[in-house]
């Protein structure tokens, strides 16, 4: 869960860019520009950015749902099989559901910056639609984040010290929608959705090394 609302994260604008992406309306350019600021705010673990690009009333809501539990895959694609697998045989794949206010939002991009630092990022096509007035857009768009997931162990040379090895890869899917307006003159989001799909992979590098 921690990844997809991580990620989801990942659209916000870095401060000194927000003042470049107002104005008296949204274009499609302007749009765009405050997303693909967001991302990189994101890979950054710019918490301040993160925090700042959202309105007071921005809320948050998230589900993930774990395909193969704590199974290793190949990818998606044999993810989504083992999902299917499990649903023909009666299970129930509930997903974990989260919602935040931006206060709780906003502590918690504080806290996980340095899982920002770790993680990989890639968006597919942004969807823009943006309302008649110009001071609202929905955005939708694809994302893949991946994180490297660890293990510990005591160390050999003891004093209760431990190792850090990376055991797994989490590869999350996620489709998410975003409301974005005008406050003040400046791109805000209001409100994120978003569903995830997540597995294990084999471990892959830390972006960090």
């Amino acid at each position: 869960m921690r990844s997809k609302v991580l990620h989801l994260s990942a659209t916000c604008c870095v401060l000194m860019l927000l003042a470049a992406c107002g104005g008296n309306t949204l274009s499609t350019h302007s749009v765009t520009k405050f997303v693909d600021a967001a991302d990189q705010a994101f890979l950054r673990g710019d918490a301040v950015a993160i925090c700042n690009a959202r309105a007071a009333e921005f809320v948050m809501q998230a589900t993930e749902f774990k395909l193969a539990g704590n199974q290793k895959v190949s990818g998606f694609a044999e993810a989504e099989e083992i999902a299917a697998k499990r649903q023909a045989a009666g299970e129930l794949l509930a997903g974990d559901s989260i919602t935040m206010e931006r206060r709780d939002y906003c502590a918690m991009a504080a806290d996980a910056r340095d899982f920002y630092k770790r993680a990989s990022m890639e968006r597919g096509p942004l969807t823009i639609k943006i309302n008649a007035d110009g001071k609202q857009a929905v955005v939708t768009a694809h994302y893949t984040v991946k994180e490297p997931m660890y293990g510990y162990a005591e160390s050999p040379h003891g004093n209760n010290e431990r190792v850090e090895q990376q055991i797994a890869t989490k590869q999350s899917e996620s489709d998410d929608e975003s409301v974005i307006a005008l406050r003040d003159g400046d791109l805000k989001f209001i409100a994120t959705k978003s569903i995830t799909k997540s597995f294990l992979v084999a471990s892959e590098r830390d972006r960090r090394l």
